[in-house]
C-alpha cells in the first residue's frame, strides 16, 4: 500500500515515557492531497507537577499549561481534528500508547489507521547514523523549528510522509 496522500501527523509532548504519565501538548496538521491544510494544537493542563527534566527537554513549564484545557477537553477536540483520516507520528507506538490511554479513561475508541516514521525511516533510508526525528529530517532537508514542541514535530512529520509519497516510497 503507498503513503496516503490524506493524513493527520501528529505529536505529544508528555510528563514521562508511559500512562499514567501525562499528555501535556498535542500538535497536529492535517494533510490533504499531501498538502498541509490545517493545523492543531493545544496544551494541556496535566493537573500535576511536571518534572524538572521533562521541562528540560521541551520547554513547557507549569505557567504554561495553568489555563490550558484537562485533558477532558483536549482530547475530543484533537479527535475531532483527525476524524477518520490515518494518523502519523515518529515512534507512533508511544503517542498511541498515551491516546489510548486516555480514550478508554474517557470512553473514546481511536480506530484510526496509523503510520510511523521511524520504521518507515529505518526501512528506506537503513543507512542513517540513527533514525530519530530530527536526524530523518535533516537527510531530507527538512528544517525542524523547535524540536520536541508538539505542532512543530508534527509538522516535521508531516514533511516527512509527503517527501516519501512523492519518492512514491511503500508502506507494508
Amino acid at each position: 500500500m503507498k503513503i496516503p496522500r490524506d493524513f493527520v501527523a501528529f505529536d505529544l509532548e508528555t510528563t514521562g515515557l508511559a500512562p499514567p504519565c501525562k499528555i501535556l501538548e498535542i500538535g497536529a496538521v492535517r494533510v490533504i492531497n499531501n498538502k498541509i491544510v490545517d493545523e492543531f494544537q493545544t496544551f494541556v493542563d496535566p493537573c500535576c507537577t511536571i518534572p524538572k527534566h521533562i521541562t528540560e527537554i521541551n520547554g513547557i513549564n507549569q505557567q504554561m499549561v495553568r489555563n490550558a484545557p484537562k485533558i477532558e477537553d483536549a482530547l475530543p477536540l484533537f479527535l475531532k481534528f483527525i476524524e477518520d483520516l490515518p494518523i502519523a507520528a515518529h515512534n507512533v507506538s508511544f503517542d498511541m500508547k498515551f491516546i489510548n490511554y486516555e480514550g478508554v479513561r474517557l470512553g473514546y475508541h481511536v480506530t484510526n489507521k496509523v503510520i510511523d516514521t521511524l520504521a518507515l525511516s529505518r526501512r528506506h533510508y537503513p543507512g542513517l547514523e540513527n533514525h530519530k526525528l530530527n536526524t530523518v529530517a535533516h537527510h531530507l532537508g527538512i528544517i525542524n523549528k523547535l524540536a520536541h514542541r508538539g505542532l512543530y514535530d508534527a509538522l516535521v512529520v508531516a514533511e516527512i510522509l509527503i517527501k516519501m509519497s512523492q519518492e512514491d516510497k511503500q508502506v507494508g
